[in-house]
Parts: C-alpha cells; sequence; structure tokens
C-alpha cells in the first residue's frame, strides 16, 4: 500500500513538472479541441448570417460556404482543390495554389478560380495564351496595364476572363484569376423572339 501511494505520488510530481516544463502530453489533444470548438462556432455563426452550410478548416486555412437554396459554392483558403466538377475545358497552369473558387453547383454556369504560382508573369501569361487557343477558345481583347495582363475568350456560348499580375507576397511569382461563364440560354431565347 505504502509503495503505491509513493508510485502515485512520484507519478503525479513528475506529471506536474513535466507540464511547467512545457512537455504536457496533453497539450495536442487541448489545442485540436479548441481549434474544433472554435471552428463549429465560426461555421454556426456564418451559418446563421448567411442561411447556408458553411465549414471552417482552421487547420488548412480554409472556409467553404454553400448555399442551401442555390447549391452555389464559395471557398477561401492558401491551397484549395480544384472541385471535381470544375469545367474540363478551362486550362490550370501547373503548380499553382488555388486560393479561391466561386462556382455554381453544376459548374456549368459560371465558375471563378484565384490561383497562385510561383512562375513569373510572362511564363504564366504565355503558357495560358497558347492553352486557352490550344483547347479552341478564340481570343476577343486583349490589355496590358499597371503590370496587370488581361484577355478574355469565347467559344460557342462561353466566355473565358483571364487575369496575370504580379504576386506582391513573391516578388518572381503571378497572381491568376479566370472567370469562365456561359450565357444563359432562356434570356437568348427570349431576345430571339422579341
Amino acid at each position: 500500500m505504502y509503495k503505491s501511494r509513493v508510485a502515485f505520488l512520484i507519478g503525479v510530481v513528475l506529471s506536474v513538472s513535466l507540464m511547467g516544463l512545457g512537455c504536457n502530453p496533453f497539450q495536442k489533444t487541448e489545442e485540436k479541441v479548441s481549434q474544433k470548438i472554435g471552428e463549429s462556432v465560426a461555421e454556426s455563426m456564418l451559418e446563421k448570417a448567411t442561411g447556408g452550410k458553411v465549414d471552417v478548416d482552421t487547420g488548412n486555412n480554409q472556409v467553404v460556404f454553400k448555399d442551401n437554396k442555390t447549391g452555389n459554392i464559395t471557398a477561401f483558403g492558401e491551397d484549395l482543390k480544384l472541385p471535381d466538377n470544375f469545367p474540363k475545358d478551362v486550362p490550370i497552369y501547373s503548380g499553382v495554389k488555388i486560393t479561391s473558387v466561386i462556382m455554381d453547383e453544376q459548374g456549368d454556369k459560371a465558375v471563378s478560380l484565384s490561383l497562385k504560382s510561383t512562375d513569373n508573369p510572362v511564363a504564366v501569361l504565355g503558357w495560358y495564351e497558347k492553352a486557352i487557343k490550344d483547347a479552341g477558345w478564340d481570343e476577343q481583347t486583349s490589355w496590358s496595364a499597371n503590370n496587370i495582363e488581361s484577355r478574355t475568350y469565347d467559344k460557342d456560348k462561353s466566355h473565358i476572363a483571364l487575369t496575370v499580375s504580379k504576386n506582391t507576397e513573391n516578388e518572381n511569382g503571378s497572381v491568376i484569376l479566370l472567370v469562365k461563364t456561359v450565357d444563359d440560354q432562356e434570356v437568348e431565347a427570349t431576345d430571339e423572339e422579341e
């Protein structure tokens, strides 16, 4: 009995001293629990404010919002995954990090991507000009201003707007904005009837 009390006291003293030295074996668990509680509170507040489904992932620095009425998705983060239903006819530069995605539920009416690349804007723009044209898109407009390059392309009833600029966080890198829209069939049918 005496030996078990001594062993217990030694264990308590050792545990307390280790925790005091920053060796808390429960610290990681406490941090995870706090993180999950924070995420849940943020999700709940955002869901009440927006009326949609919100997923906050602080571990991956991501927020994903899905509108319950329309099914539209909006996501922001440091390295998002490209949605499975993202249009296959919009080329994506290799090695980019996706920082935002905005798209309708099916990905067939309107999508927007913000991307970051460590490659310089000249290389990125050159690649996109070739890849988009090779995918069957026709260039409509082209302009440059203040180190920002912008192009628009059309294919059938679809349109792409491309903007490539210098990344202010990485002097040699690029920020890319891609927006694809598709003409609304009902609007066009109504216009033709008039």
